[in-house]
């Protein structure tokens, strides 16, 4: 695993370099896959009878944990196969169990009511430190503003905010793509407060309340309790998608908002706009 995994990162597999998201990702599931194994499991490990077993575990509605579980496992064997430990043909055998989604995606995203609701919710917690209501604001208004994936938001460091210029540098996001976005007169204030209150300790730009450098699981968990407060269902990637659907219906620029999310394709920026037939119908009487 050490060896496959390094070269995912370095290249040697197939010249595409892999991000750290994706090597933590491919390294998680696939603990995951040599977990549900149990304890004696028929060798050899990588092998379709152990993968159907795997995948057989995972319910239809777990579609992503599916995914996860296979892609890291198809890196893995791609690995095998380049070390001459694995046949061709029996990748393509596991190629085959490619999972497919049955139900429908659950796509979230918030109002810009919902939204307002999240942040004064926030603002009027009275029973966590006072860091923690500093942080969950920022991290909220950062993501909503800027649409970055949880991933980048993690990854940034002091040096990634320019306030001066307006700018947001991110660095290897999806895909090890450099991009820019910009820093709205809304949120240039939650930035300066937030640098006010927050704790030295790591380069990176948002730390928790001991300094320490936030990653994906842990701001999902602090959203989750979020949501269980205010009955708001919340997620960064929600925020995401919040992010290109307001600003869509403010009349912003499709191809803009494409750029600002690092998206190589149109049409999954489009996906992401989650603009209701009600919203519509409301706004052509004023056409």
């Amino acid at each position: 695993m050490v060896e496959w995994l390094d070269w995912c990162t370095t290249g040697k597999l197939g010249g595409r370099l892999v991000g750290p998201c994706t090597k933590k990702k491919y390294e998680y599931y696939f603990n995951y896959f040599l977990n549900r194994l149990g304890k004696n499991p028929k060798s050899p490990i990588v092998s379709i009878e152990n993968f159907r077993k795997v995948l057989g575990l995972i319910p239809i509605e777990s579609f992503s944990t599916r995914r996860h579980v296979y892609d890291a496992v198809m890196s893995f064997s791609k690995y095998l196969l380049e070390t001459d430990k694995f046949k061709l043909e029996d990748r393509e055998k596991l190629r085959k169990l490619r999972p497919r989604r049955f139900l429908p995606a659950k796509k979230v995203v918030l109002t810009e009511d919902q939204l307002n609701k999240v942040i004064s919710a926030v603002e009027g917690f009275k029973d966590i430190h006072k860091y923690d209501k500093v942080l969950n604001l920022a991290l909220i208004k950062f993501l909503a503003a800027t649409g970055l994936r949880a991933g980048e938001l993690c990854n940034l460091k002091l040096q990634d905010i320019d306030l001066e210029a307006g700018i947001v540098h991110v660095w290897l996001g999806k895909g090890n793509k450099n991009r820019k976005v910009g820093i709205s007169q809304n949120l240039r204030p939650v930035i300066q407060e937030y640098l006010k209150q927050r704790k030295a300790g790591t380069d990176y730009f948002f730390t928790g309340r001991y300094g320490n450098k936030l990653d994906p699981t842990y701001v999902s968990r602090r959203f989750r309790r979020i949501s269980i407060k205010t009955g708001i269902n919340l997620t960064p990637h929600a925020l995401r998608r919040t992010f290109v659907t307001l600003n869509v219906n403010r009349g912003k620029p499709l191809v803009h908002l494409q750029i600002a999310c690092g998206h190589s394709d149109i049409g999954t920026t489009r996906g992401y706009c989650m603009t209701t037939e009600d919203e519509v119908i409301e706004a052509m009487k004023g056409w």
